[in-house]
């Protein structure tokens, strides 16, 4: 960008973005970014420049100044590097032609022909020409346009670069950038140091377009320097630029402007599926889309389904808010990653279930720190269905009646759900003879054959006889050992457990696994039961 090198263009270009955005870099082609800022000092010694054809007979700048800053200096140097292809054709002439920052470009007064122009030489035959401006006697941006002529009358493409001659500083301090939450108004000051100033204003810059915020006049009521005035209008969420500009008794409004910001966001309010933070609170995905939001910093919302073998299932997050950006992560039961991706795009995630079992999807703000009532998605997942369907539904019960939680019921040609606390499942699928499939770690397998018709209901309860296990082998493996002992104590404290635990291990017969339970466990593992 604007002659520098590869590494400057992308410093540069990522202090353009917003907070919440990430500019990434991968400069030694290792398919990653891990550590964009020793990434972009890899890419410092690269510069991309404009392609160039060899049979060519024009010359080229291929490198000049870069843009520069001056103080009360009223002179500036600069320079262009020239190639030009053929031993027979020479450089006759490198100039540059200046627009100061009062020339008025519309205006009939002020043709093109009439803005100030100077050689550039290369006394010392390195095809660096260099040359001096010397003219800089008001404030503001010079242009500066870079062209070279060779022995056939044949003209580069001209290059731009600017020089900017300092404004005075009379700005010394404004307000901290300020996050307004459900308001519509906010309160701007900046401290003026310089006695000439009689007029200072603050230009914002709305976040949606089409929004209009008023200018603003800051006065100073008790003439101490510091002006304040009262920003209206902040009705869109989102982030607002601040441009505060001073004025003298001239109208002139030759000083350095300076800047600041405000968000405007919305009460940060739980979603209706919260607590879902960790995987044992995980919601269960529904048929519908779920509207969530990041209600706190760091908040992620966890979502189980079952998934089955084959089945290619759509994951995504749409209708993202303004400063909403989502990365969905897929684990296992056993708290393994499957899937990782950045959603950047409404079309989300495809994914192909590996195997039946529950999965749980985590979907996290991209930037932790990143939240409010405005920081809203919508989640779905689904799978291609077939037009013609039917709903299976019904209760899973062991063989006393009572419900089990977490059952996976489902059927070869994708339907799929968890049962839910009392032990209800209900879902979607095409239409015809398939086998009905309930799986859960502690009980036994059941399968039975269901046929559907197209928008049809069939009721089907679900009763499954509990895994023979050995009384304290609490989490199924086949062993008594001190895993079994701890999650005791955690259903104890009331902790919810991501991993199955199997009831039918209670040593003392009252259906629950507790402290009896942990101390039995303990002593086993001690060797005296």
């Amino acid at each position: 960008y604007a002659g520098q090198n590869a590494g400057d263009a992308f410093r540069w270009g990522r202090n353009q973005m917003l907070s919440y955005q990430n500019a990434l870099i991968d400069a030694d082609s290792s398919g990653s970014s891990a550590d964009p800022e020793t990434e972009s000092k890899i890419a410092d010694p690269l510069i991309f420049r404009r392609g160039y054809q060899p049979e060519t007979k024009r010359p080229n700048i291929f490198n000049y100044s870069r843009p520069q800053t001056l103080g009360e200096e009223t002179s500036a140097n600069l320079w262009a590097a020239v190639a030009q292809i053929g031993d027979d054709i020479g450089i006759t002439r490198v100039w540059a032609v200046v627009m100061p920052p009062d020339f008025d470009l519309g205006s009939p007064d002020t043709p093109i022909t009439d803005l100030p122009a100077f050689e550039l030489s290369d006394p010392d035959g390195d095809k660096v020409y260099e040359g001096v401006y010397d003219n800089l006697a008001v404030k503001g941006t010079y242009t500066v346009t870079l062209t070279a002529r060779n022995t056939k009358n044949l003209d580069s493409l001209s290059r731009q670069t600017t020089v900017v001659k300092s404004l005075s500083n009379c700005i010394s301090q404004v307000s901290e950038p300020q996050t307004v939450t459900d308001g519509t108004s906010a309160v701007i000051r900046a401290t003026i140091t310089c006695g000439e100033i009689t007029r200072v204003r603050a230009e914002i810059s709305a976040p949606v377009s089409g929004l209009t915020v008023p200018d603003v006049e800051l006065k100073d009521p008790e003439h101490d320097g510091t002006y304040e005035g009262l920003i209206t209008g902040i009705t869109e969420n989102g982030s607002y630029l601040i441009t505060i500009r001073a004025e003298n008794a001239q109208g002139s409004a030759d000083f350095a402007p300076a800047k600041t910001s405000l968000i405007r966001t919305e009460s940060a309010k739980a979603d209706e599926y919260e607590m879902d933070d960790t995987p044992a609170e995980a919601k269960r995905a529904g048929d519908e889309a779920q509207h969530r939001t990041f209600h706190d910093a760091g908040d992620a919302d966890w979502i189980r389904f079952g998934g089955v073998a084959g089945i290619v299932y759509t994951i995504k997050t749409n209708h993202l808010g303004n400063r909403c950006d989502t990365a969905i992560q897929i684990f296992g039961r056993d708290g393994k990653p499957v899937s990782d991706m950045k959603n950047e795009a409404p079309a989300g995630m495809e994914w192909k279930c590996p195997e039946n079992k529950p999965y749980y999807v985590k979907v996290s703000g991209s930037d932790p720190s990143v939240f409010g009532g405005d920081v809203m998605y919508d989640f779905e997942i689904y799978q291609p269905s077939a037009s013609d369907t039917g709903t299976v539904r019904g209760v899973v019960t062991d063989i006393a009646g009572k419900p089990i939680p977490d059952v996976m019921v489902f059927t070869e040609a994708g339907g799929s759900d968890l049962s839910r606390e009392k032990g209800e499942y209900e879902m979607k699928n095409p239409a015809g003879a398939y086998t009905l499939t309930a799986q859960s770690d502690a009980y036994e397998t059941v399968t039975m054959p269901i046929t559907l018709t197209a928008d049809g209901t069939v009721t089907q309860d679900i009763v499954m006889m509990p895994v023979e296990v050995e009384k304290g082998d609490v989490d199924g493996d086949g062993e008594v050992n001190l895993k079994d002992a701890l999650m005791s104590l955690n259903m104890t404290a009331g902790t919810k457990l991501l991993q199955t635990v199997f009831r039918q291990a209670d040593v003392n017969g009252d259906g629950h696994i507790g402290t009896e339970d942990a101390l039995f466990i303990l002593r086993k593992i001690a060797g005296k039961r």
